[in-house]
This record gives C-alpha cells, structure tokens and sequence, in this order.
C-alpha cells in the first residue's frame, strides 16, 4: 500500500491559504418577533451582507412557534427581490423542538444550511446567489452585486406569537 503525504499539498497549494492560515469570522443576531397576526409568506431580515463574504453558519432559537412548519432561509437583493428563497433552508418546522439541542438563551437552536449542498461550502455569497465575477457581453448572465440580504420567509408561520434569535457567523473573503 502507497503512502499518501497531503500535508505537503496542502502546505504549498496556493488554493488551501485561507483553510490553512484562517481569516477572521463575523457574527450577526438578529432578534425577529413573530406576530400572531403575521400571514404566511411573511418575510424577516436576518442580515444585509457584502457579496465577498462566505457564509459559515445559520442557526435560528426559538421556543416552539403553533403550527409554524415551515420557514425557509435565502438570499435576496437589497431592492427585496428574490434571488434564491430557500437556497439555505427549506421548510424548517419551528413547531417542533423535539430533539434539538439548546443555544444560549436556553431554546431549542436550528441549524438553518440544511439545504446547503456540501460543494457549496465555502462558496461566496455571490456565487451561491448564481450570479457571475465578470459576465461576457450580451450572454444574459447576472453580475454579482455588492451587496445581498439575508432573509427567513414563514411559508406556514404558525398562529402564535414567538421570537426567533437569528444567528450567521461568517468570513469576510477578498475580491
């Protein structure tokens, strides 16, 4: 059997820098209180964001919230039209909170990436939102923006009040 050494290749791949080296990690929390009388397909802004950064955790902490099953987290532009609805998460179900382990406040936490495919970890919020670094002239492709929000949509909000303590820790990336 060969010997396989990754370490030199990690060290000298100009790629690994920033796995290898690291880069500071942000956080936002955002406090959204879910109304009874809110309807469903209501929208929340968790977070506004440079298009450069990489987005490494969601999680939303809520108590349960009655008949609230599904909400879904995605990106937006900063106009509110939507790019990707639930590029991040789809139909969490913020009724239930069997199971699920406790964050600081002591409620149950969500993770909210869940629809994340594993080759879109590390990507840049431009490049999970679809769009292009530099598009090619008359070929219809969506240039990046400078900016996107992030937003939970309550497809089936529920019908009591509640709040959800929205967290995103994430890594300011270069151009």
């Amino acid at each position: 059997m060969a010997v396989i050494n990754t370490a030199d290749d990690v060290l000298t791949h100009p790629q690994a820098a920033a796995e290898v080296t690291g880069v500071p990690q942000y956080a936002v929390t955002k406090v959204i209180a879910i109304a009874a009388t809110d309807d469903d397909t209501s929208k929340f802004l968790i977070a506004e964001l440079p298009a450069e950064v990489v987005i490494d955790e969601i999680t939303l902490e809520s108590p349960a919230i009655t008949a609230g099953t599904a909400y879904d987290v995605g990106i937006y532009n900063t106009d509110g039209s939507v790019v990707d609805a639930d590029v991040f998460a789809a139909n969490l179900d913020m009724s239930n909170v069997t199971g699920l382990p406790t964050g600081p406040t002591g409620d149950p936490i969500r993770q909210a990436m869940t629809a994340l495919a594993l080759t879109d970890v590390n990507k840049k919020l431009w490049e999970l939102a679809g769009h292009v670094n530099k598009p090619f002239p008359a070929t219809g492709e969506t240039h990046k923006k400078t900016k996107y929000r992030i937003v939970l949509t309550a497809d089936t909000i529920g019908s009591a009040a509640g709040t959800i303590v929205a967290r995103i820790k994430y890594r300011k990336m270069s151009a």
